[in-house]
């Protein structure tokens, strides 16, 4: 496992695996990275020699040079590239103003020192080592021969009777031999071939006085320049000091800006991706809630967060792309995901400054006064409007300007507010941004850095709900009718096994004449003394959701036509809880766990399907933290099971279902739990659909707005998310909208009838078209009736 998480580290810090989401983003960085790792190398090399007057005694000291300069040209064109993206291009995640631009004007300058700095001291050897006649060359005894810098495309020349070895790293003189760098030599070398061979360099005079030397293109090309501006050796030398103290200085404030700004995340990514958290993604920590000395359960202040969480924001690069997927961002409503982690991170370090009575940006000799206020949130809301296409037309689509916009505005220092009077909910984090949250991890999907923004939410819902009782009114009645009839709508407890009475009666119309196969509870077959193979957990949806059913019906007649032995739990089964957790209820989605967990304990269950992926997720991955052995117990969706049904034969897609299907990925099967290929495999394996794609989908997915409990709350800013991917939807000109969720279906379905295309598109579940193909049309039908 250690192995494992040592590799996944590495593709994550090394291989830049979610900054390659984004392909020009990602590769901007990557040159960035380790251009970076190049240059400290080159740097050093720099500074020692503007110290010591010699380079560095590197093994095959001209490649390293030609590297470190193609590096700097690199990272300098990265950085032009990124200030197009940001203030030319103008990405709508990405911040603009000074600020931002501090990095790219240290970065930039930094390179443009090392260019100029190196192109001082081709110029300023150059003029120290002008060559002399060829007579005095030849004449003189005691003057040593210097050759001028020059191209190196002679290499095969042997050098013989020069008063010392050719393979000797001096610089020869008449009469002794002084120590100098084998790049001196191997010029001087040739220079004097040419001596010996022409007698006279007059026709070479040219070659032989140019600066440029192909080991260093770059700042050997601009000596040149120099020199043909007529910039004197003696302005050289002044340039070359100028340079070198001004990247030395520059690399020093940098290195001090470093800590101060978003670009801490060197050294915090790092380490943020060795803690984040482990397989199975976005699963919540469970709270203690008989803790007797408990003062309050959630999270209520920024110092209750816990270590990884606060290492979360000082991770955070502000590279928006959290932002720029997440479904509440994108439809007007206040919640951005980046802001979340920014104000937090705001917070937290006024909050530090005055504990501790020192400013984080300010040295303690300087007697630096303290900030005065704190950051806030004001009163502004994104202002959503429509927006128009190319020709005019009104068009709506997803936007996050509106929300970038008004979390600008909204977040300001009020002087008039200490910092301990800020509260964490509702001055730096409103309570209409924490349920404006789906829950459905796409921001965490994205995140470069391992942020986890999630959680954070969720422990702060659980503050307002478990110690603070505050809610969305139709919230509250949602979790109400949980806890008093096991299902939001409030409908009579004892209507959970209806759907099996409802069923008979479909099957019973579908075939008259033939007895009606019942579906049998657990209870029953424990009576009988039989113990069926799989146990199908109907949930909330499918037991009481009209719309629902009939995914569940088609599901139990594809069972049955496998024949796979089933049973149910009927009356005994219980709300899932997922609902109550994600809203912040933790207390009511233990007493629904700890019920259910005991259901399946007395009839030893081993396995189970799911039509739900909420239910699926909170059974597979949170259930095991009460007492669910999951070791013992395999949960499966029931797109896989059908996948596997099919592969093996059991079930067989024999007629036509002329529909062109595009897939819309429910967050809770593919983010949460990785569920991508098994509906697709469906589709693909039903004669006469063609499987569409969206622009954006599978990791990339856009929620439908029901996750995190919005499926019975109102959304009142902005677009409604399902409309925003109905629109996406419709933009793959499909017949039918498919999912595998009844969450998903039902805001498919309400999307469709809000953008009036009901006519043309269907939304229909994976297990809907499967039975059709299986079945066939007009037994489907009549399936789905009741």
């Amino acid at each position: 496992m250690n192995v494992r998480r040592a590799l996944g580290w590495l593709v994550h810090v090394f291989g830049h695996r979610k900054l390659l989401k984004d392909i020009r983003s990602g590769i901007l960085h990557l040159v960035l990275f380790y251009g970076f790792i190049v240059l400290q190398f080159g740097a050093a090399d720099i500074i020692w020699k503007g110290l010591s007057g010699n380079a560095l005694p590197l093994p095959a000291y001209q490649d390293f040079i030609r590297i470190q300069e193609i590096t700097v040209v690199l990272v300098l064109l990265a950085i032009i590239y990124a200030g197009i993206r940001r203030y030319v291009e103008k990405l709508a995640r990405l911040k603009r103003g000074w600020k931002p631009s501090i990095v790219l004007w240290f970065i930039g300058g930094l390179m443009i020192t090392v260019l100029f700095t190196q192109a001082f001291d081709h110029l300023k050897e150059g003029s120290n080592a002008q060559p002399a006649p060829a007579a005095a060359q030849h004449n003189s005894q005691d003057s040593p021969i210097f050759l001028h810098p020059k191209n190196t495309a002679v290499n095969n020349i042997t050098i013989l009777g020069l008063g010392g070895s050719s393979q000797s790293p001096y610089l020869i003189t008449g009469q002794s031999a002084i120590p100098g760098a084998w790049e001196v030599l191997y010029r001087f070398a040739i220079y004097k071939a040419q001596l010996l061979t022409a007698g006279s360099i007059s026709d070479s005079q040219t070659q032989a006085d140019s600066l440029y030397v192909n080991y260093a293109p770059f700042s050997s090309g601009i000596a040149e320049g120099m020199r043909e501006l007529g910039v004197p050796g003696g302005a050289a030398e002044v340039g070359y000091e100028i340079c070198w103290w001004l990247h030395y200085a520059i690399l020093l404030a940098f290195l001090v800006y470093v800590p101060q700004s978003k670009h801490f995340h060197i050294f915090t990514a790092p380490v943020n991706l060795w803690l984040r958290r482990r397989l199975p993604p976005g699963k919540l920590a469970p709270l203690d809630l008989e803790d007797e000395n408990a003062e309050f359960f959630g999270v209520g202040a920024i110092e209750q967060f816990t270590r990884k969480q606060l290492i979360d924001l000082y991770a955070c690069v502000e590279c928006g792309r959290c932002t720029n997927v997440c479904p509440a961002s994108n439809t007007g409503k206040l919640l951005s995901p980046m802001h979340l982690i920014m104000k937090l991170r705001d917070h937290l370090t006024e909050k530090g400054a005055a504990i501790t009575s020192r400013s984080p940006w300010v040295p303690a000799f300087s007697g630096g006064s303290q900030q005065e206020g704190a950051h806030v949130m004001g009163g502004a809301m994104p202002v959503w409007v429509n927006h128009h296409s190319a020709d005019g037309s009104e068009e709506e689509q997803t936007s996050i300007e509106p929300t970038m916009t008004a979390q600008k505005h909204a977040w300001q220092l009020r002087q008039d507010t200490s910092i301990y009077d800020a509260a964490l909910i509702g001055d730096v984090m409103t309570e209409s941004e924490l349920w404006a949250c789906t829950t459905c991890r796409s921001c965490e999907e994205q995140c470069p850095v391992g942020n986890e923004h999630v959680d954070k939410i969720i422990d702060m819902r659980r503050y307002l709900v478990l110690t603070e009782g505050r809610l969305p009114a139709e919230g509250q009645r949602a979790l109400q009718n949980i806890e008093r009839q096991g299902n939001p709508w409030g409908l009579p407890r004892a209507e959970r096994a209806a759907w099996l009475s409802a069923y008979e009666a479909s099957t019973a119309l579908l075939r008259p004449d033939e007895p009606i196969t019942s579906i049998r509870t657990m209870k029953d077959a424990a009576r009988l003394g039989e113990k069926p193979e799989l146990l199908l957990w109907a949930g909330t949806m499918g037991a009481y959701d009209q719309r629902s059913r009939r995914v569940l019906f088609a599901l139990v007649r594809l069972l049955q036509q496998a024949g796979v032995l089933f049973a149910v739990l009927g009356a005994e089964e219980r709300n899932s809880g997922d609902t109550a957790r994600r809203m912040g209820n933790e207390l009511l989605f233990q007493t629904l766990c700890a019920e259910n967990i005991a259901t399946l304990q007395r009839y030893g269950i081993r396995r189970i399907v799911t039509i739900c992926p909420h239910t699926f997720n909170a059974l597979k991955n949170e259930y095991p933290d009460f007492g669910l052995d999951a070791s013992a117990v395999t949960v499966e969706h029931h797109t896989t099971l059908l996948d596997r049904l099919v592969a093996e034969g059991k079930l067989q897609p024999v007629h036509r279902v002329e529909e062109r299907v595009v897939y819309h990925d429910s967050c809770y099967l593919g983010r949460y739990n990785g569920i991508y290929d098994a509906p697709r495999n469906l589709l693909r394996s039903i004669p006469g659909v063609k499987l569409l794609e969206m622009e954006r989908s599978r990791q990339n997915g856009m929620c439908c707005g029901a996750g995190g409990g919005l499926m019975w709350m109102e959304e009142r800013s902005g677009m409604r998310v399902n409309e925003a991917r109905v629109s996406q939807a419709l933009a793959a000109a499909p017949t039918v909208i498919g999912s595998a969720c009844p969450y998903c279906l039902t805001m498919m379905e309400d999307g469709v009838k809000l953008l009036e295309a009901e006519d043309a598109v269907q939304a229909r579940d994976v297990a809907e078209l499967l039975a059709e193909s299986v079945f066939g049309r007009n037994e489907s039908t009549l399936l789905e009736k009741e």
